[in-house]
């Protein structure tokens, strides 16, 4: 599998830093996939084996420049589907960041409650089996919880 070259010192996340606010990107603003393979210097694979190399190297990218502009800008962006992303307006900040991470919370307890319901049972003792239906009750009345606390949470945005 051919390996696309990459210059290990030509991008600069700063410059690219420095480029996005030299643009004057604004709230609400969609920064497009274009802005950022250019800004990012990132490689542009031409078929689908190069992109399997490539794909970490833009992620990484990518990744970096989201961390510097949200840890040392207070510049929140989120991912649009197949156009770029989107700088959040400060005002959406925490609703989205409490939406994201309620979404992996559930998206963990569905998982936890899958494997839990999918366990050999038969296979047991009585003693297990009372322990693991103790931590299935205790789960379900964790994620309920964690649902009712998220729709507290989402209380406090509304206007």
């Amino acid at each position: 599998m051919p390996v696309v070259p990459l210059k290990p010192n030509s991008w600069s996340l700063d410059k690219a830093v420095e480029q996005f606010l030299a643009d004057k990107f604004e709230d609400g603003q969609l920064i497009s996939h274009a802005w950022l393979e250019w800004a990012l210097n990132l490689p542009k694979p031409k078929t689908a084996k190069e992109m399997v190399n490539c794909q970490f190297v833009i992620l990484d990218r990518v990744e970096q420049f989201k961390e510097a502009l949200l840890t040392q800008h207070q510049i929140y962006i989120v991912s649009v589907r197949g156009k770029g992303y989107r700088i959040v307006p400060p005002s959406d900040q925490a609703f989205i960041a409490v939406d994201n991470a309620m979404q992996g919370v559930r998206r963990e307890f569905s998982k936890c409650e899958k494997v839990m319901k999918h366990t050999r049972l038969g296979e047991l003792d009585a003693d297990q089996i009372k322990r693991h239906t103790d931590a299935q009750l205790k789960v379900s009345a964790i994620a309920g919880m964690v649902g009712k606390g998220k729709r507290e949470v989402f209380s406090l945005f509304k206007a």
